[in-house]
């Protein structure tokens, strides 16, 4: 039997490393998000703490001064969290188009994968034949040297 050979082994090979690298800028982008969604989170967190701690001013004492203090620092974190949220549409965006980029190498991988089932079939096929046709050679010139007999 012969030895099989792809002609586009390399391309095939080429592609299945730009899924790979793909696939990590696909994991990066989507950590990236995660981190940034994190930092929203977070932000939140200290306008909820700041607007209780406002509240909890406003009832208990009048200090005029500390009142601005934590509105003013409210007003800051809500800045910070329309900055964060606009930052996080940034990161969706990359996730997305790292995922279409990952989907798109997939597709092409796939595509040589697939030429690559069908060569070997076809090679398998030749093979078989080959092998018919020694074997009725065989057959031919064994009946052949029978009769002779």
């Amino acid at each position: 039997m012969g030895r099989f050979c792809f002609s586009l082994q390399n391309i095939l090979n080429m592609k299945e490393k730009l899924e790979t690298q793909a696939k990590n800028e696909y994991a990066q982008a989507n950590a990236h998000l995660l981190m940034e969604q994190e930092k929203l989170w977070q932000l939140e967190n200290r306008l909820q703490r700041n607007q209780e701690l406002l509240k909890k001013e406003l009832e208990t004492s009048l200090t005029l001064k500390k009142i601005r203090k934590l509105r003013q620092d409210g007003e800051v974190l809500e800045n910070y969290i329309q900055q964060q949220k606009l930052v996080i549409v940034r990161c969706e965006a990359e996730v997305e188009n790292a995922r279409k980029k990952l989907t798109e190498a997939m597709k092409e991988r796939k595509i040589f994968e697939k030429l690559r089932e069908k060569a070997w079939r076809q090679f398998q096929k030749e093979e078989l034949l080959k092998e018919q046709k020694e074997v009725d050679e065989l057959v031919s010139y064994t009946y052949s040297k029978e009769r002779k007999n």
